[in-house]
């Protein structure tokens, strides 16, 4: 078998098991899993670089197949059609109390190979490249195929046969599948014993997991009914499938999907991002997870406490380390964009808005009932409300990470203002003491936002003080309640960034220039930010055709990347991305708040506790 085909990121789906999670592509082949955890090195690299490592099962001669997932679940199926026979391969990463047995943990990846209609011949390539792409010695232990670098090893069981390659990073099987037939395939981290039995009992498991926890929430969501459900459900998946247990978000699973094809700008996103995981806790309460809701904020709360709040970390590991500095691989990269990276070099950026969207998820948080205001969390609380009094005032590199000088950021403002106004009024809910400074430098950033950040030329709020370019984080001053949604400065930026910014529901970042090189793709997120205005500010039926048009966009399987390609037609950036699935739940919400849609007792205040007028 050749190396598999270079296919567009809406061509993959994802599995995992909360822990990590790998890219499964339309042709059959494992594109992207790294291993023990998500920001681990790779050990099938194929979506970076053809020589970085695959493994594809599919039916001989066969190229693609029709992928979808199991409903309710986050098991894959790519089911192939050929002469007269349909093979399906299901995968997924075990995921349950059975597979996540002490004994048995070590089982991560499990492929499932059936066959209907008449019997057909299928091969399966097993191309391992540890380490972002290095060699690997393939030898036999004990019945089964070992992988081993250095000190690591991984394992791979199969009911069919393979024949290791000369040079021994290789091995393969072909089989014939008879209509009543089943191969099975498992990875694991340690040689142990497996019969199909238990692999069929994994998948049971699995999928029940699920199903279950996607039914909880829906049993308490907010979200009224609608047309969309089904890309709801999808985007509440992918969100978990990001998660890990301790609450910790990470941004996407994959590094250095590039924002402009063939371009510079390619990041490594498999970190936990404040502001993503904020808004993530805004989606799951939506969502009806209100519980999980708490834990992006528990985990933040437990990464933190080795900074002061005047030097929060804008981002994490998954571990609630530090994010290690940003390296290059020589790896030929997405469709060759290069460089490829890991590490993030951002990581020690100032980015004031931080600030307000910790503190907005903290307000949503005891406003839902699901923390109280006790003396630590109020002790947390005042830390980052004295910081932001100290801090607002200064240049930060924005919430677009920009990689030159420092600027002064009108969303950067708008949430540092997020910030103290959270702070003032849950210290008053609550019967807590609140600094007179507080409420004077909550009053001197709003001044210094309409007053510095509002151009009347444009009739627009722009991307800087003083500034003449528009940026779509505009869209979010009525969101986060600083004006109201009829206000003529809101009106007027909406009517902006419609008409410059945007082409239908797809919408660009910003209209300057920004250091690096190559025109970028749409901005999902801001997509979804636009649809959000839109639905608050009453334009309820160019919402819904924009949130139609937008869903267009999504892959076959529902997911989103961070961008659309300039032509509207691939996605782009890492893939799926957290963001433009908590963008598009929050979009869906807007909407079905200005369609009077939601229960009347559980209306939640998508713009803050209270609009300032």
């Amino acid at each position: 078998m050749n190396l598999p085909q270079q296919l567009w990121l809406e061509d993959y789906g994802l599995i995992g098991d909360l822990r990590s999670a790998a890219l499964i592509g339309a042709d059959g082949s494992v594109g992207w899993l790294c291993l023990p955890e998500l920001d681990s090195p790779s050990l099938f690299g194929a979506l970076l670089d053809p020589q970085a490592g695959f493994w594809r099962i599919c039916p001989e001669g066969a190229e693609r197949g029709e992928q979808r997932y199991w409903p309710g679940s986050n098991v894959l199926e790519t089911a192939f059609e050929v002469e007269g026979s349909q093979v399906t391969v299901t995968d997924f990463m075990p995921l349950g109390s059975d597979a996540l047995h002490d004994d048995l943990k070590a089982v991560r990846l499990i492929r499932r190979v059936q066959v209907t209609g008449a019997a057909c011949g299928v091969a399966a390539d097993f191309a391992p490249r540890p380490q972002y792409g290095k060699a690997a010695k393939l030898s036999r232990h004990n019945g089964l195929l070992r992988v081993q670098r250095g000190q690591q090893n991984w394992f791979l069981w199969s009911t069919q046969p393979h024949e290791i390659s000369k040079d021994k990073r290789r091995a393969g099987a072909h089989f014939t599948l008879e209509p009543d037939e089943t191969a099975w395939f498992a990875l694991t981290e340690q040689p142990v014993d497996l019969e199909p039995e238990l692999l069929k009992e994994f998948l049971d498991d699995t999928h029940r997991t699920w199903t279950h926890w996607l039914a909880a929430g829906q049993a308490r969501r907010t979200l009224g009914d609608h047309p969309h459900r089904e890309i709801e459900q999808r985007s509440a998946l992918i969100l978990k499938l990001l998660s890990a247990p301790d609450g910790a978000i990470a941004a996407a699973p994959t590094t250095s999907l590039p924002e402009v094809l063939g371009g510079e700008r390619n990041w490594d996103y498999r970190y936990c991002w404040l502001r993503d995981s904020t808004f993530t806790a805004q989606a799951l309460h939506h969502l009806g997870h209100r519980e999980e809701a708490a834990d992006p904020l528990n985990w933040f709360r437990k990464a933190s406490q080795r900074s002061k709040p005047k030097n929060l970390k804008i981002a994490y590991t998954i571990a609630g380390e530090a994010v290690p500095a940003e390296r290059a691989l020589k790896l030929s990269g997405y469709r060759a964009s290069r460089p490829v990276h890991i590490g993030n070099g951002a990581r020690n950026q100032k980015q004031l808005d931080v600030y307000g969207e910790v503190m907005a998820a903290y307000s949503d948080i005891l406003r839902y009932g699901k923390a109280e205001l006790g003396d630590d969390l109020w002790r947390e609380i005042s830390g980052l409300a004295g910081a932001v009094c100290t801090l607002w005032q200064r240049p930060d590199k924005g919430i677009w990470e920009a990689r030159r000088p420092g600027q002064q950021n009108t969303y950067s403002k708008l949430m540092c203002w997020v910030a103290l106004d959270r702070a003032v009024k849950l210290g008053e809910q609550n019967g807590r003491k609140v600094p007179a400074r507080w409420k004077k430098e909550r009053d001197a950033v709003r001044e210094a936002v309409l007053t510095q950040g509002f151009n009347a030329e444009l009739g627009s709020f722009t991307q800087t003080f003083g500034g003449s370019d528009l940026d779509a984080t505009a869209l979010m001053i009525p969101l986060m309640g600083f004006l109201p949604p009829d206000d003529t400065r809101v009106l007027g930026t909406l009517k902006a960034v419609q008409e410059q910014l945007a082409d239908g529901a797809l919408v660009r970042r910003y209209n300057g220039g920004d250091g690096l090189d190559g025109q970028e793709g749409y901005f999902v997120l801001c997509s979804c930010w636009l649809i959000s205005a839109e639905a608050l500010c009453g334009q309820t039926a160019l919402a819904q055709q924009h949130l139609d048009e937008l869903l267009s966009h999504c892959s076959p399987l529902g997911l989103l990347a961070e961008e659309i390609t300039p032509d509207g037609r691939h996605l782009l950036g890492n893939f799926p991305q957290a963001y433009s699935h908590v963008g598009l739940i929050n979009a869906l919400a807007y909407v079905q708040q200005a369609q009077g849609k939601f229960e009347q007792d559980d209306q939640p205040s998508l713009s803050g506790p209270e609009v300032n007028e």
